[in-house]
């Protein structure tokens, strides 16, 4: 029921045209995506993309996210992501959304979000923190400390591609692990316009997946069919947004198998043939005790010896 009603939005909204009415408004918008991997039945795994978009962050004595809305399933990004913006406009007035910060991790499909937002959005992609920090600490030994801040610096200050030069040149010293350092210089090269000096607040996706996705399904002994996984992850990204959760009915939560043995007991019921044809006699049904009010009042006078001069009280 959920699948259905995000569908019906894709097709209201990219379709027909119409903007759905939205419970608020905001000119800058927060939009992080990454995927995380749950295990099938099979021994395989499959891929939940998710996002999150909110409002901003609140700076008080615990950061929050301002309005967050999020959408969770197994699926094509050319699916995913209608389905996204759909579930986004819900909560913000796509009409006054100015800029999109958007945050991943660099896989290709998570950069893929601005395409469907309306043009008049401008959107500026962020490489997540987390992962950047993580990819150049890999690089190094634990005693290798000034150097890993040495790039660290470097990629903060907005210079991508002279941090991937400085990794090759620690390389060559032989101060990094050899065969990790070709591919982190790809990995930067590959992002150097989503690497900024001053990048806003991002990077909260990775404990978003944990705690809402991976907590649930990847618990042992969890393992899930496709469909399965993908309906448990929209499930709970509705839960956590405060989103309406929608049930089927009874009609329409019965498999095929017991719809038709229901439809077949219906039709034994109606298509019941008499060996020979019932004959009516009579005038219809009747009452088998008839009673009368005079005869009442006069069983009373009898049982209470009074005459028909007497008055009876009736109670």
């Amino acid at each position: 029921k959920c699948e259905e009603d995000d569908l019906a939005r894709v097709h209201e909204h990219y379709v027909n045209g119409v903007v759905p009415d939205a419970e608020g408004e905001a000119e800058e918008i927060y939009l992080e995506a990454d995927g995380t991997y749950i295990p099938l039945q099979d021994g395989g795994n499959i891929e939940i993309k998710a996002c999150v978009a909110y409002a901003g962050k609140t700076q008080g004595r615990k950061t929050e996210r301002i309005l967050p809305v999020r959408h969770g399933c197994a699926s094509k990004a050319s699916k995913f992501w209608p389905q996204a913006v759909g579930v986004v406009a819900q909560r913000f007035d796509l009409s006054k959304i100015k800029v999109c910060h958007a945050g991943f991790d660099g896989e290709g499909w998570c950069k893929q979000a601005g395409s469907y937002l309306p043009a008049t959005t401008k959107t500026d992609g962020n490489l997540d923190p987390f992962h950047v920090s993580r990819a150049i600490a890999a690089c190094f030994p634990k005693e290798e400390i000034d150097a890993r801040y040495q790039v660290l610096d470097c990629i903060w200050h907005g210079r991508a591609e002279d941090a991937a030069e400085m990794l090759e040149h620690y390389k060559n010293e032989g101060k990094t692990k050899g065969g990790i350092v070709a591919q982190v210089g790809k990995y930067l090269r590959n992002n150097v316009e989503f690497i900024r000096a001053n990048p806003p607040s991002l990077g909260t996706m990775e404990a978003e997946n944990e705690h809402l996705y991976a907590s649930r399904m990847k618990s042992v002994p969890c393992a899930w069919s496709p469909q399965g996984a993908s309906d448990m992850a929209r499930l709970r990204s509705r839960k956590f947004s405060g989103r309406e959760m929608l049930y089927p009915t009874r009609e329409e939560s019965l498999s095929e198998k017991k719809k038709k043995l229901r439809q077949k007991r219906i039709d034994d019921c109606l298509n019941v043939k008499y060996p020979h044809p019932v004959k009516y006699v009579g005038h219809g049904y009747e009452y088998p005790h008839n009673a009368s009010t005079m005869n009442f009042r006069a069983d009373i006078r009898y049982h209470a010896g009074l005459t028909a001069d007497h008055k009876v009280r009736e109670v």
